[in-house]
């Protein structure tokens, strides 16, 4: 059984559905059912890596990258900046072993 939901958006927000629905040939309803099932998926393995108290390194990474995009932030800057904080928390976790 479908239900109906309705969603107020902001002038910007329904211009950008538009848009991003005629550019993949599907109705604006369409695309807003295909977002919402998405980001329902992506928060229930959010809750479920949150009640085994870990967080998936892909989950993560699909969290950060609108983030790491809008910097500017390129694939080889994010593995340095990783091998760097891991080199870091080696060096916090075992300085006996430097």
């Amino acid at each position: 059984m479908s239900h109906v939901l309705s969603v107020r958006l902001n002038e910007e927000d329904q211009q950008k559905l538009a848009a991003l629905a005629e550019d993949l040939d599907v109705g604006p309803s369409v695309l807003a059912r295909m977002l919402l099932h998405a980001s329902l998926t992506t928060l229930e393995q959010l809750q479920a890596a949150r009640r085994a108290d870990r967080l998936p390194l892909t989950l993560l990474s699909e969290l950060l990258a609108p983030a790491a995009h809008a910097k500017g932030l390129t694939e080889a800057d994010l593995q340095r900046s990783m091998k760097a904080a891991r080199k870091k928390l080696w060096k916090e976790r075992y300085p006996d072993l430097q």
